[in-house]
């Protein structure tokens, strides 16, 4: 509680607050006694709300299947972390949630990360882009732009 700059009853709090979440912590009685996170599986817990976990697990779950070379694997890596660090009570959650809902985005040609950071760039540095375009009609022509907005799923040629 010193170290922290806290009374000790807020301390206590946290860590029921940790324990609901389902975070193992020791506790260590006396004057030299005091709290600690336990590491399971040689992991330290991660420390997301519900709410956060929930959003973070979404976000790669969508993150995994949209149209962007290399960035799908990340996404799935970085997932599996995510799974090994949550307590059990929410990994079963969001298993739950993953293998009941299915991302609803449209059929897009895959763009290299390459061309999307390149196009961030020129957004950040108020840049004109120069591409080539196929309409649906598969005419091509150059297009010069402004981009002011990367949408997180681009699509197209």
């Amino acid at each position: 509680a010193d170290a922290l700059g806290v009374d000790g009853r807020t301390v206590r709090r946290d860590v029921e607050r940790l324990r609901s979440l389902g975070y193992e912590v020791a506790a260590t009685p006396g004057v030299a006694g005091g709290y600690r996170l336990q590491v399971v599986g040689g992991q330290v817990p991660l420390l997301l709300d519900d709410e956060e976990a929930t959003a973070v697990a979404v976000v790669l779950g969508v993150m995994a299947s949209v149209a962007v070379p290399g960035v799908e694997a990340g996404a799935l890596k970085a997932l599996t972390k995510l799974d090994r660090l949550l307590p059990p009570r929410l990994r079963g959650q969001l298993s739950s949630l993953r293998q009941s809902t299915v991302a609803v985005l449209p059929r897009m040609e895959v763009v290299p990360a390459e061309q999307l950071v390149a196009f961030a760039r020129a957004c950040d540095a108020g840049e004109r882009v120069r591409f080539c375009y196929r309409s649906w009609g598969g005419e091509e022509t150059e297009r010069r732009a402004e981009p002011h907005h990367v949408p997180p799923a681009v699509g197209g040629d």
